[in-house]
């Protein structure tokens, strides 16, 4: 998806604002490899397993960035 967007492989790194752009293209445009939509469940397990890896996954020069709380 995001060499196809042009987006940023890598989230890690990324500013708040830039994350926040970059996420909502990404649930905005997510469809299911037959073109149906992803049941909201489901949508917020991948959320949940990208605020997770981005708990872990920041550069140590950055502050870390969680998706639920906007911080």
């Amino acid at each position: 998806w995001a060499n196809e967007k042009k987006k940023p492989k890598s989230i890690e790194n990324l500013s708040p604002e830039d994350l926040d752009e970059v996420l909502g293209d990404f649930y905005t445009e997510l469809k299911k490899k037959d073109g149906s939509d992803y049941e909201p469940e489901s949508l917020g397990v991948m959320q949940a397993s990208i605020d997770r890896y981005l708990k872990g996954n920041v550069s140590s020069k950055s502050k870390p960035t969680y998706i639920f709380t906007g911080v």
